[in-house]
């Protein structure tokens, strides 16, 4: 366990997890006490609030699969109606239904570390991504086909040559939204020890299984396709190509570490990790919202290194940046730029597939070459004028009764991971920082009387916003005059 946890730390007291006690299925910190479910004996879940995490994967998967048993229904009844289409109905209710038993099995390992409690409070927790494309990248990844072998050995011969050359040691690398792992497990022909890291456990358990004895899944696509025979493909997802003598090698597998994980709150040390890399990962989302976490973690002389386009899958359209952007944001936080450059390749081919996804990849590795700066003091007063300077999420809980609504509590949800329970005070101010209004001129809004806020609140407010602002998520404006 030990050889797991080289650079590890504890996100919530940030102390090296070099020997965390192991109850059962849990991990325990010895400086905080902090416990982190081990999923499948080795797959640990090194996030704040763990458990309501996985409770929200559970009813996620939940959804899923009620999504597909009504969809395998509705194939059924078509097939009874449509006599001359039930063969090819059949096959594909049959696919997802396969389907959804490898999405079962990954659930049913979550069950052990929840409770009622978790559940109830995961209600109402942001969604993460549980499931979405395993099968795409199962088969692209781990079942040697033609196609994703060509377009793996793209990447592969990219990421090599630039660290090959910029690399400070090999040591390790950490690999960022490292989905069913084979960018990450074809490192380790570079490094000494490779950290797979996504926020997706559904992902980690993918590749546990794969390395294991295989997964068995059904390639099931229904749009853009020539013959009917290609609708559902029985596929095996294995470490090693098919033919090849032996099995995955369990020394080369010690050597990678799947977390799982936020990027926003990477569990490594600081300056722990020699080279990051972002494939198809750095348009997932804004990358502002984990650019101090790439300088913190990465050692003097590290190299970031990003593979693939920016398509950006979230809707903050202003944090969605050039390559000139990005590039710049790089330029003028310590890094040095050695490679800005692009390579053509096909993403996710699929056999039988009448349409194909092809990519003008930008390959970009830059060199930390300062040291990192420490964020600056901030003194705020009552006469300062602030501005978000990131999204910050909150949830509201209340009730709505015959006598109106009212707000039992607001919990604000920083980017950094942290949570603010009772915090419907800083709701209100933080709803108003419009980068013209001073703290004193909401508070006055807030409470026009003065009679529900005295000087301890404010003090408490203040220190609040101060630390927000240290952090980077606002923005000093000015001062009022």
């Amino acid at each position: 366990m030990d050889s797991l946890f080289n650079d590890i730390i504890c996100i919530e007291c940030g102390v090296a997890l070099h020997e965390p006690s192991l109850q059962g299925d849990w991990l325990t910190c010895h400086a905080c006490g902090q416990r982190y479910p081990l999923i499948s004996g080795r797959i640990p879940v090194l996030m704040k609030d763990a458990p309501v995490y996985l409770a929200s994967l559970y009813l996620q998967h939940h959804r899923y699969l009620r999504r597909q048993e009504e969809r395998i229904a509705a194939l059924k009844a078509a097939g009874n109606e449509s006599p001359e289409r039930l063969e090819v109905l059949s096959l594909i209710a049959k696919g997802l239904d396969e389907n959804n038993k490898v999405i079962e099995s990954a659930c049913n390992e979550l069950s052990g570390h929840i409770s009622i409690a978790d559940l109830v409070q995961a209600v109402n927790a942001p969604q993460f991504i549980g499931y979405t494309s395993i099968f795409e990248y199962l088969e692209r990844d781990w079942c040697w086909l033609p196609a994703g072998e060509k377009e793996l050995s793209t990447i592969r011969d990219a990421l090599f040559e630039q660290t090959d050359h910029y690399s400070p040691d090999d040591k390790n690398v950490l690999v960022l939204g490292a989905g069913t792992g084979r960018i990450a497990w074809d490192l380790l022909d570079r490094f000494e020890r490779v950290y797979a890291l996504d926020i997706s456990l559904t992902m980690a358990q993918c590749l546990h299984n794969v390395l294991n004895e295989g997964v068995t899944f059904r390639s099931v696509n229904t749009s853009s396709i020539s013959r009917s025979m290609d609708m559902v493909k029985t596929r095996k997802a294995r470490a090693v190509p098919p033919g090849s003598p032996g099995a995955c090698d369990e020394q080369v597998r010690r050597r990678l570490a799947y977390l799982v994980g936020d990027a926003c709150r990477a569990p490594f040390a600081e300056r722990s990790i020699s080279v990051i890399v972002s494939a198809y990962f750095t348009d997932v989302m804004p990358l502002r919202q984990y650019f101090e976490e790439i300088r913190r973690v990465l050692k003097p002389r590290g190299l970031f290194l990003h593979f693939g386009p920016l398509e950006y899958h979230f809707d903050d359209i202003s944090q969605h940046l050039s390559a000139e952007q990005v590039r710049q944001l790089f330029e003028e936080n310590g890094f040095e730029v050695y490679a800005d450059e692009y390579t053509a390749n096909k993403h996710l081919s699929s056999e039988g597939s009448m349409s194909r996804q092809a990519f003008d990849n930008w390959v970009f590795g830059a060199v930390l070459t300062q040291e990192k700066r420490a964020r600056p003091d901030f003194y705020l007063g009552e006469e300062t004028v602030l501005r978000l300077a990131e999204d910050v999420q909150y949830l509201r809980s209340g009730l709505i009764s015959a006598e109106g609504e009212s707000i039992a509590d607001v919990q604000l949800l920083l980017c950094s991971g942290e949570h603010f329970r009772e915090a419907k005070t800083l709701y209100g101010i933080l709803k108003m920082l419009d980068g013209r209004k001073s703290i004193k001129d909401i508070l006055g809004l807030l409470f026009p009387t003065n009679s529900e806020f005295n000087k301890q609140d404010l003090s408490a407010a203040l220190a609040f916003l101060n630390r927000l602002a240290k952090e980077g998520a606002l923005e000093v404006v000015g001062f009022d005059d």
